[in-house]
């Protein structure tokens, strides 16, 4: 019986998560997808085969690159979610 190999399922996962999170209005959900597929693009990182691995580190980059360009923009969106709830 083949031992099953963590990655193509969850490389696929990881490129949903990141279109998902690149089509998103609301930067707060973007960083949270994003940071989604950040995650599920670990795994296959650490225990997959060298195409996988390469792979899952283009979309680890991209992910955590998209993040980066959203972040500030979620944290205003929050601070104005917070001040709007205090009220």
């Amino acid at each position: 019986m083949p031992r099953p190999r963590p990655g193509r399922g969850l490389l696929w996962l990881s490129a949903a998560f990141l279109l998902v999170g690149a089509l998103l209005g609301s930067p707060a959900g973007a960083v949270g997808t994003l940071t989604a597929a950040a995650l599920v693009a670990v795994l296959p990182i650490l225990a997959g085969p060298a195409l996988r691995r390469m792979v899952g580190t283009i979309l680890l980059l991209a992910a955590l690159a998209l993040a980066a360009t959203q972040l500030p923009a979620a944290r205003e969106e929050m601070a104005r979610y917070r001040a709007h709830i205090l009220r």
